[in-house]
């Protein structure tokens, strides 16, 4: 097994979403190799930030054509997850406003479920759960009603009305669970 430069190691664990599971899922040997530098864990959040604004920027700038922009989104949401940033979460929230009217049918519903969370609800993930969990009442609030109107959609097709009625539900729930 070869050696990994740390230029090379930044390059791996960034290309792998800056996860240490998608790393050993998909590329094991590289994997190890990363593993042996033993790069501390203040450099790897270093990294998880770059890669943040690395999304916040392309989102904020208009020259992105709309490729993929709930996926940018939600990727900067896995890399805050575990962080729970405050400053990362507002400028989650103020990017909301940026992409929005940008945004087809399933992104603006992606997005959506990406605010109420992914798990079960004893989980508490998602972006209401972070704001709510680190005290910010009003921001929890606001990112209910994003949510909200995020799930405003005009379209004819069943399946994704019916995905949109199943996030709003939720998101009630979740609005009507924290007594907002």
């Amino acid at each position: 097994m070869g050696k990994m430069s740390l230029t090379e190691a930044k390059k791996f664990f960034k290309s792998m979403q800056c996860s240490k599971f998608v790393m050993a899922r998909e590329e094991l040997m590289k994997y190890e190799m990363y593993m042996a530098l033993k790069i501390s864990k203040e450099t790897e959040m270093k990294w998880r930030e770059e890669e943040f604004y690395r999304y916040y920027k392309s989102l904020n700038d208009d020259k992105h054509n709309n490729e993929k922009l709930w996926l940018k989104f939600d990727r900067m949401y896995d890399l805050i997850e575990s962080t729970k940033n405050i400053d990362h979460i507002l400028k989650m929230h103020s990017i909301i406003k940026v992409i929005m009217s940008k945004l087809s049918d399933i992104e603006r519903i992606i997005i959506a479920e990406t605010i109420n969370g992914r798990s079960p609800r004893s989980v508490r993930s998602g972006l209401i759960y972070l704001s709510y969990d680190l005290g910010e009442e009003n921001l929890t609030k606001s990112f209910i009603n994003d949510c909200m109107n995020l799930l405003e959609v005009s379209t004819d097709d069943e399946e994704l009305k019916n995905r949109a009625e199943r996030a709003k539900q939720l998101c009630n729930e979740i609005k009507n669970g924290l007594k907002l």
